[in-house]
């Protein structure tokens, strides 16, 4: 039981690194639609 709760908590780390790499991936685009709609 514990070894499966590091495990689960160590994919929730590691899929949390691969949504914060996205979203900055993102970012220069939401940001350009933002100031476009803002315009």
């Amino acid at each position: 039981m514990h070894l499966l709760r590091r495990i689960s908590s160590e994919w929730v780390y590691h899929q949390g690194d691969d949504l914060s790499r996205a979203a900055f991936s993102y970012l220069p685009r939401i940001m350009t639609i933002i100031s476009s709609i803002a315009s």
